[in-house]
């Protein structure tokens, strides 16, 4: 295979990946519509002009263009900067130009093209493009744009079910698996370092061969507890099944998170349910439990109770992170506890996979400002008096 030949397949299995994301994005109704051109439709002032091969447009109207390449392509670039400039100029419902990298090229054309992308951010060079990305950076800003005018908790809400759809997409892609298979390059994959990263955390190495990968976010509800009426929702996301050579496939259940600044629900039940999970049999911490469930805060409790709690509820932390944050001994069975965790640190735009364990005992040692000697804080929902809502960190 000629080096030309094999530029011009990776720039093809490229665009395809994109295609193929193009596609989810368009069914989840991130963008109305999408389109994908051939080298021989261009637009121009008087005759047909500039080209870019896809063109995305959202559901207030603004357009984005899209140039896919598989290396930095230096010299290629003042040519995508000059027609993105005329495309804007020709027409102004065209609003960004980006040209999209794979996540696993090569790490000195990713050095390269992430310099460049610096250079545009900071204005360092005039740029009618707005940015050379990763195709997992291009998904974020799709997703932004998708969120940009709802309310910071719906936001939120959506970001959650967003990033288990993205999960999903990453273990199916077959374009993954075929990497894995060692059928295709790496740098060909859909957010193949990912995808990476999570098999080898269930310690499945690279090279062991496999045949299908189903995932689903479909988990069946909680079975109800006396006091409510419908179950509630598990602590597993998504449940993961591997076909190996073994007849029997490999199955991991995972909650996915995104780092937040804030502290999030995880928990809320009754004292008495507390009680009764934790199997708390200190007859004065009951008291404090049901006193707080009472005023609703610990602020509003007399400092005997709050003594009680910071006393006595330290040798119930991690029982009670277990249950928060992936279900262990509350109403969950078998797939609705979770057994990894993987979050996605917005800041650092990288993806971490922890097993239960791990992931606790980062909760009980690096969460700080809990309230009452924990690494929570406590308030209600609802009516007053009735229940106990636990809020945590996601980290």
């Amino acid at each position: 295979m000629t080096d030309q030949f094999s530029r011009s397949f990776r720039g093809t299995a490229h665009q395809m990946i994109i295609y193929s994301l193009l596609e989810k994005l368009k069914e989840r109704k991130y963008i109305k519509q999408f389109n994908f051109y051939s080298k021989n439709i261009r637009i121009g002032y008087k005759k047909e002009q500039f080209y870019f091969p896809f063109s995305i447009e959202f559901f207030d109207g603004e357009r984005w263009v899209i140039q896919s390449t598989t290396t930095f392509p230096r010299e290629r670039m003042n040519g995508y900067q000059w027609n993105a400039y005329h495309f804007k100029k020709i027409d102004e419902s065209y609003k960004k130009a980006f040209v999209i990298y794979p996540d696993a090229m090569g790490e000195n054309d990713i050095k390269k093209c992430m310099n460049y992308n610096t250079d545009i951010l900071l204005n360092e060079i005039y740029s009618s493009l707005d940015g050379v990305v990763s195709f997992a950076d291009f998904y974020m800003m799709i997703e932004e744009k998708w969120l940009e005018n709802e309310s910071v908790q719906k936001r939120k809400a959506l970001q959650g079910t967003a990033f288990e759809k993205w999960l999903i997409d990453i273990l199916t892609h077959p374009t993954n698996l075929d990497i894995w298979n060692g059928k295709i390059n790496m740098d060909l994959g859909f957010n193949f370092p990912f995808f990476k990263k999570i098999l080898e955390s269930f310690n499945i190495p690279l090279g062991q061969s496999i045949s299908k990968i189903n995932a689903t976010d479909k988990i069946p509800l909680l079975t109800p507890r006396i006091e409510k009426s419908r179950g509630g929702k598990p602590k597993t996301d998504i449940v993961v099944h591997i076909y190996t050579d073994s007849l029997t496939p490999l199955e991991f259940t995972i909650s996915s998170k995104r780092t937040s600044s804030g502290w999030v629900a995880i928990n809320q039940y009754s004292a008495e349910v507390y009680i009764d999970v934790l199997k708390i049999d200190e007859p004065e911490l009951k008291e404090a439990l049901y006193e707080l469930q009472e005023k609703g805060a610990p602020t509003q409790i007399p400092k005997y109770y709050q003594d009680i709690i910071i006393n006595l509820l330290p040798k119930y932390h991690r029982a009670l992170a277990e249950w928060a944050y992936a279900g262990i001994g509350g109403e969950g069975k078998g797939i609705q506890n979770a057994e990894y965790f993987t979050v996605y640190k917005n800041d650092k735009k990288e993806l971490e996979i922890y097993r239960r364990d791990e992931y606790i005992d980062k909760i009980l040692s690096e969460v700080q400002n809990g309230q009452l000697g924990s690494p929570f804080t406590f308030t209600y929902t609802g009516t007053r008096g009735t229940n106990i809502q636990l809020r945590g960190r996601v980290i």
